[in-house]
């Protein structure tokens, strides 16, 4: 079974999760939300999801992340999951287009082996 770790829970990340919830080989492991709103969604979750609010929280690395959060998350969060080999996809492809970026991206894939 493959896990992933999905950034965001708003509209996106709500329909991605309820889409993968009737997928048997795939499961939400990690959920990376705001500090915030961490413990009333972990209420919702339940246990078979961890909501984090750092990656330093993972306990282990996912197989695959699944970025819903807007922009700021693509260029905080990517590029650390690249660098540790975790294959990333990206839903705001708008962060590509700052100058600079796709290059860190391919860095920190290369660096990262994903």
């Amino acid at each position: 079974m493959k896990s992933i770790l999905l950034i965001g829970f708003g509209a996106m990340g709500r329909n991605v999760f309820s889409q993968l919830e009737s997928e048997k080989n795939i499961r939400v492991a990690y959920l990376l939300e705001r500090p915030q709103m961490c413990s009333e969604i972990q209420n919702e979750m339940g246990s078979g999801c961890k909501v984090i609010s750092d990656l330093k929280e993972m306990e282990v690395l996912p197989d695959f992340a699944v970025e819903c959060a807007g922009h700021g998350a693509v260029g905080t969060f990517v590029p650390q999951l690249l660098r540790l080999g975790v294959d990333t996809i990206i839903a705001s492809v708008g962060a590509l287009a700052q100058s600079g970026f796709p290059e860190e991206l391919e860095s920190a894939c290369l660096e990262g082996g994903s």
